[in-house]
């Protein structure tokens, strides 16, 4: 088994969606935001490669915030605004608190 095709923070194998690093070892972006520092050679991760990820993963979010409110949206009818817009706060408050969760463990 190859160290380097596995994520060291989470132990599982890299595949599409994963960061090289300069000291050219590989991570989920998302399991890099979790750390300071490659956990295999101890060189600091860069910020700039941090608020790259950060970025991306609020991409991400963001996009997801807007297919959930569309589906939303399509399957609730304008009589229950209230029920919409009240799903809706609940999905954004959670991804918030999500995130965070997130920025809090860095």
């Amino acid at each position: 088994m190859d160290i380097r095709s596995y994520c060291s923070v989470c132990s599982e194998p890299i595949s599409s969606e994963y960061e090289e690093l300069t000291c050219t070892h590989k991570y989920h972006k998302e399991c890099i935001v979790n750390i300071s520092q490659c956990l295999l050679c101890k060189e600091e991760i860069p910020l700039e490669i941090k608020n790259k990820i950060h970025l991306e993963i609020m991409e991400k979010i963001q996009n997801s915030i807007i297919t959930d409110l569309n589906n939303i949206d399509s399957h609730i009818n304008s009589k229950c605004r209230y029920v919409k817009y009240t799903i809706i706060t609940i999905i954004i408050v959670s991804i918030i608190l999500g995130i965070i969760a997130a920025i809090a463990k860095i």
